[in-house]
């Protein structure tokens, strides 16, 4: 459109009106971007305002960054804490804690010959919603020094491990009088035919929470662990140390 025939379209009712209309609109977004850019300070700042605003930026950075260490030490230490659970007793892969327990003590006994005087049932003591203790609270048996040791050589190789809640380990005092009576010396008796008695409690940690194996292990390999960053130092700033 010429501007002749732009200036006898403003003259027309029509082209008064749309003047009049387009006038009050830019008056009217003027007044509102001044009324809610906080003014004509907001839209032309000055200095001392651009440097809070920076200052406030990098405060910001600063709790983005110690926000993003905070989540990566709490994924990992929620990494760490599956990996536990995946070594702990799981009955859908170790089996019912009230029978293979106790069968994997006597297992481990009729291995070595060594005869059980006692072994209790198993218990268990709930540690929170998905933790617990499986205990074999009456555990005893009297054998040579050697055969003791060997056989708990052999509980501590079970897995899920096997933990000793107590334990008390002394010399028979029967065998002991018998050797008296022989007139045997005392060197005679070496540490591994003295016949021992000893009298504990072992158990083992379990797992029963809402996770399966598969999902708890689909968990540990899916965890990203960041490792830590090492600064480098360019070799211009060295030089410039030097200097």
């Amino acid at each position: 459109m010429s501007m002749e025939k732009f200036k006898s379209f403003v003259k027309t009712p029509s082209g008064k009106l749309i003047l009049i209309c387009s006038t009050v609109l830019i008056v009217c977004w003027g007044f509102m971007l001044v009324q809610f850019s906080g003014g004509f300070s907001a839209l032309f700042p000055s200095e001392e305002k651009i440097k809070n605003l920076k200052q406030d930026v990098r405060k910001l950075r600063a709790q983005v960054e110690e926000n993003r260490k905070k989540t990566a030490k709490s994924d990992l230490q929620k990494k760490l804490y599956r990996e536990k659970l995946i070594t702990y007793w799981n009955e859908e892969r170790d089996g019912l804690v009230d029978t293979v327990l106790r069968n994997t003590i006597q297992n481990a006994a009729k291995e070595l010959e060594l005869t059980l005087s006692a072994l209790g049932s198993v218990r268990i003591t709930r540690i929170n919603h998905e933790l617990y203790y499986a205990e074999v609270d009456n555990l005893s048996a009297t054998a040579p020094y050697d055969v003791l040791i060997k056989f708990f050589a052999k509980l501590e190789e079970s897995r899920p491990a096997l933990h000793w809640r107590r334990l008390d380990l002394r010399p028979d005092n029967g065998f002991m009088r018998q050797r008296n009576n022989a007139a045997q010396s005392a060197f005679q008796i070496t540490p591994a035919t003295v016949r021992m008695r000893f009298h504990g409690a072992v158990r083992v940690i379990g797992y029963d929470g809402k996770l399966s194996l598969k999902e708890m292990e689909k968990a540990v390999k899916k965890t990203p662990v960041k490792k830590q960053e090492k600064k480098t130092v360019s070799p211009a700033a060295v030089e410039g140390g030097k200097k």
